[in-house]
């Protein structure tokens, strides 16, 4: 038997479970800890900048303390980070019990990935069901690749999930058409979906027997909080639903204190042991104690009905969600400040909506934009007109839900 751990994450939880799994072969000497971590400081150069993987292998006959060398990028690969922040979870939160156990995934069930795993609930799906024992179909295409749905038909898949923008592409392939009795249910996360095509997706699974399942979450609560019954669907359309069984979630005004009160606006306070530690920028931050204290502020605004059902009405901040992905509205500004361009921008229909001056040439900087936020330019809208008022641009109005 050989445990491994990876110190960049958990460092910490990691040096315990190592000592842990030292007493499993019986080395439980004195002062074993210290040592350890002076042999790691003393083989560390502080002068040095490191790119490497912190490994330690521990067997009956030795312990192995090791820096390995990442793998380098392809030549094709990019990647671009604004403002990211590590999000740090507690190891029990990565089981999905409660996930599995409201969608009844089990050992026969099979799912096809259609996110990238690098986004939570792409993530989440993926865990979820390897957790259960189901079959997890790799892919890389997309919708509208007829492969994709040779795929779906080939291994019999039973489930998958997507943002709103990939179900909007479902709507425009005419998602019927491509249906198949295999599939029983959908979720849908990463974004509010618009009535319209929630009434669309409604009406084509009732027909064929397919459950559809809104869901709300964020990476912080790893990742998937509430969720809409498929028998409330039609009835409570729009909503977010209810949290998952163990979860709570609260309304709560500016200073923080608690309404009671149905459809009042405030924001989503939610509370539960899959919340987050905090946020890590650095290496040093993965030595904090737990600084959310398993309560989650999301930043999310949404009104409760008589019944608790939850529905998104906007965001406290900027930011906003596309494409599964998150982006600062002021990151957009300043991304055309660095160029000389003064630009007032906004969010709204699942669209990035650009004020900029009489001047600009609108479709170079669309395809700007698109570029530097990696997002289909079809999601950007630019408007040449800065002698506007911008009352409509205010922090309330900003039409958003994270995931």
């Amino acid at each position: 038997m050989v445990v491994i751990v990876f110190f960049f994450l958990f460092f910490k939880e990691h040096i315990e479970n190592l000592i842990k799994s030292l007493k499993i072969y019986k080395i439980n000497k004195k002062n074993i800890k210290k040592n350890i971590l002076n042999l790691i400081q003393i083989n560390l150069n502080k002068n040095k900048r490191y790119d490497h993987l912190f490994r330690v292998a521990v067997n009956s006959k030795m312990i192995s303390v090791s820096l390995r060398k990442r793998l380098k990028l392809k030549k094709k690969f990019s990647l671009k980070l604004i403002n990211y922040k590590r999000v740090e979870a507690e190891y029990k939160n990565l089981k999905y019990k409660k996930i599995i156990s409201y969608l009844k995934i089990n050992k026969k069930q099979k799912t096809i990935t259609t996110m990238p795993m690098g986004y939570s609930y792409g993530l989440s799906i993926v865990n979820s069901h390897l957790v259960a024992g189901s079959t997890v179909v790799l892919n890389n295409k997309t919708v509208i690749d007829k492969n994709f749905w040779n795929v779906i038909k080939k291994y019999k898949v039973n489930s998958f999930g997507g943002v709103p923008e990939f179900y909007e592409y479902l709507k425009r392939i005419n998602f019927e058409k491509y249906i198949t009795k295999s599939i029983k249910y959908l979720t849908q996360a990463g974004g509010k979906l618009e009535e319209k095509t929630l009434g669309y997706f409604g009406k084509i699974c009732k027909k064929n027997k397919v459950k559809f399942y809104v869901m709300y979450g964020q990476a912080e609560a790893s990742p998937r909080m509430t969720y809409l019954k498929w028998e409330k669907f039609f009835s409570k359309i729009n909503s977010i639903g209810k949290p998952l069984k163990g979860y709570k979630i609260k309304l709560v005004d500016k200073n923080r204190k608690v309404i009671n009160k149905t459809n009042t606006k405030g924001e989503i306070m939610f509370s539960g042991r899959n919340v987050s530690l905090g946020y890590a920028k650095n290496f040093n931050d993965l030595t904090k104690d737990d600084e959310n204290k398993r309560t989650l502020f999301t930043g999310d605004l949404a009104i409760r009905d008589r019944e608790n059902y939850l529905y998104i009405v906007g965001r406290k901040d900027r930011i906003i969600k596309l494409f599964g992905k998150r982006f600062d509205l002021d990151d957009i500004e300043n991304f055309f400040k660095s160029k000389g361009i003064k630009a007032k921008c906004k969010f709204n229909n699942s669209k990035i909506i650009l004020n900029l001056p009489l001047n600009s040439n609108t479709e170079s900087e669309i395809n700007s934009l698109s570029n530097f936020l990696g997002i289909n330019r079809n999601f950007i809208i630019a408007n040449k007109n800065l002698n506007r008022s911008f009352k409509d641009y205010s922090i309330n109005e900003q039409s958003k839900s994270i995931f």
